[in-house]
C-alpha cells in the first residue's frame, strides 16, 4: 500500500476494534479503493475470514474480480444476483459495497438486513445522496482518507484545467425528475452550439487528439454526441446500459486499447469504472448530485508522466457543485434539500430594468419608456458563437461570492446579464435573499 493507504487502512481497524460494525470508507476517485479492498481480503484470509464483495455495474464487479483472483475467501457478484440468492449465500464475515453512495436503495438493504451479523465496509469517493438524506442508521462510524488536493499534489492524480462556457447554460429553464435534471429536456437545449459551446471546436481548441469520455444527458444524446464526432474523423462510440455487458465491455476495450478517441455515453462510465487512458471529459449533462458531477469529472485524472487532464464543462456543472479539488468535509448526516422553483420555459412577459413597468409579449423594447432590453439566451444570434473559458478554484469562489455579496435586485440583474442568465435566476435568488423590490 502507499503510505496514505497504509494510514486509511489503520483508520478502518481502529474504528473496528472500537466496537463499529457498519464502517463507511470515504476516498476520493482515483486514490486506489480496489487496493484497499484486496488488502481487506488479504487481511480476512489469514483469519479464515470469508468476504463478500458486491457492486451494481457489471463492468466493476469485471475489475473486481480481477483484483481478487489471487483470495480463495472472496465473492464478488453483482447487487442484483445477491438479492436472488439470499437463501443459498453463505453468511460471510465481511460485506464489502463499493460505490455505496446507492446503499440506501431497497436491494441493499435487504442484503444488509438479512446478514446483520456480518461487519460491513462501504467504500465510496462521494457519501452523498440527492434527496440529501444521511447515513447515520445505516453505519456507524466515518472514515475519511486523503483529499483530492492532496493527491494532485503528491503526484498520485493528475492535475487539471477547467474550462467551462462564458454564457452559461439556464438550468432554471430544466424540468426536475426525482430530483434530477430531466435529461431529454436537457438534451435539446444543448443541441443549440451556437449558444452553449460547439463542443467538437472546444476539443480541438483544448484537448486535441486526447482520449476523451463524454457524459450525455440521455441516449439518444450520446449518440448524437459519437455521430457528430465521428463525422469530422475523430473515431467515437457510444455506450449505454440497454446494451449487453458484452458490448459495453468490447467498446470500452477498444477505449481502453486507443482505437476509439471519444467515448460517448449516459450514465455508464460514472462511477468505479478504470480508464486510465482517458485525459479529457465533456460534461454534457446538467446535474444536480454532487455525486454524478465529481465522479465524472475525475474520470480523467488518473496519472501520467507529464500530463495534465482537461475538463471541459459545457453545462457550468462546477456554478452548483464546485471543482473536483474542492475541500469537502463528508458527514453520516443528511443535509437540507435544496428547493427549487420551476420556471416557465417561454417569455410571456418582461419586466423593464430601466423602467421596471411590466409588458405583454417578448419584444426587446419597452413600450412605455424604449428601453432596449438585453437578450435571453433563447435570442441570442446564431453566430455568436459560445466560446469556454477557464474556470479556477479563485475565479469560481469569485463567481460564488459576487452572488454572495449582491443584496439588491439591481446587483442581481446585472450578474445575471453579464452571465446569461434567465429572469427566473434572478427572481430565485431574490426569493432566496428574501428581496423584495
Amino acid at each position: 500500500l502507499r503510505p496514505y493507504q497504509e494510514e486509511f487502512y489503520k483508520n478502518i481497524r481502529n474504528s473496528i476494534s472500537k466496537g463499529n460494525k457498519r464502517i463507511m470508507c470515504v476516498s476520493p476517485c482515483g486514490s486506489g479503493k480496489s487496493i484497499l479492498i484486496a488488502k481487506v481480503i488479504q487481511s480476512a484470509a489469514l483469519k479464515n475470514n470469508t468476504v463478500l464483495v458486491l457492486a451494481h455495474r457489471q463492468e466493476i464487479v469485471d475489475q473486481l474480480a480481477e483484483r481478487m483472483k489471487p483470495y480463495n475467501n472472496a465473492t464478488v457478484m453483482m447487487m442484483q444476483t445477491a438479492v436472488r440468492r439470499l437463501d443459498t449465500l453463505p453468511t460471510p464475515s465481511i460485506i464489502i459495497i463499493d460505490e455505496s453512495h446507492l446503499i440506501k436503495a431497497n436491494s441493499y438493504m435487504r442484503v444488509l438486513k438479512h446478514f446483520n451479523q456480518s461487519y460491513a465496509l462501504y467504500f465510496t469517493a462521494t457519501p452523498q445522496r440527492l434527496d440529501g438524506k444521511g447515513f447515520d442508521d445505516v453505519a456507524d462510524d466515518l472514515i475519511q482518507s486523503v483529499s483530492v488536493r492532496w493527491l494532485i499534489e503528491n503526484g498520485y492524480l493528475a492535475p487539471f484545467e477547467y474550462y467551462a462556457p462564458k454564457t452559461l447554460l439556464d438550468a432554471s429553464q430544466l424540468a426536475v425528475k426525482q430530483g434530477e435534471y430531466d435529461g431529454k429536456q436537457a438534451a435539446a437545449m444543448l443541441d443549440k452550439p451556437k449558444i452553449y459551446g460547439d463542443m467538437i471546436q472546444e476539443y480541438r481548441k483544448h484537448a486535441a487528439g486526447l482520449q476523451a469520455i463524454a457524459f450525455c444527458s440521455s441516449v439518444e444524446h450520446s449518440q448524437r454526441t459519437a455521430e457528430a464526432f465521428n463525422a469530422v474523423g475523430i473515431a467515437a462510440a457510444h455506450v449505454d446500459g440497454k446494451m449487453t455487458k458484452n458490448q459495453r465491455r468490447e467498446i470500452v476495450q477498444r477505449f481502453r486499447d486507443g482505437q476509439i478517441t471519444v467515448l460517448c455515453n449516459y450514465a455508464i462510465v460514472i462511477e468505479g469504472l478504470d480508464v486510465p487512458n482517458a485525459a479529457c471529459v465533456l460534461c454534457l449533462r446538467p446535474t444536480q448530485s454532487l455525486t454524478v458531477h465529481v465522479q465524472s469529472v475525475m474520470r480523467c485524472m488518473r496519472p501520467a508522466p507529464g500530463k495534465t487532464a482537461i475538463i471541459l464543462d459545457f453545462v457550468a456543472n462546477f456554478e452548483r457543485l464546485g471543482l473536483p479539488d474542492d475541500d469537502r468535509e463528508w458527514s453520516l448526516q443528511g443535509r437540507k434539500k435544496r428547493t427549487r422553483q420551476k420556471e416557465q420555459n417561454t417569455i410571456r412577459a418582461r419586466v423593464c430594468e430601466n423602467c421596471f413597468r411590466t409588458y405583454a409579449g417578448n419584444g426587446r423594447i419597452c413600450p412605455y419608456c424604449g428601453h432596449e432590453q438585453p437578450k435571453t439566451q433563447a435570442e441570442i444570434k446564431q453566430d455568436e458563437r459560445a466560446e469556454l473559458e477557464q474556470i479556477t478554484a479563485e475565479n469560481c469562489k469569485q463567481k460564488r461570492m459576487e452572488v454572495g455579496r449582491a443584496r439588491t435586485r439591481e446587483e442581481l440583474e446585472r450578474i445575471a446579464r453579464e452571465r446569461g442568465y434567465s429572469r427566473g435566476w434572478v427572481w430565485k435568488q431574490m426569493q432566496i435573499k428574501h428581496i423584495t423590490a
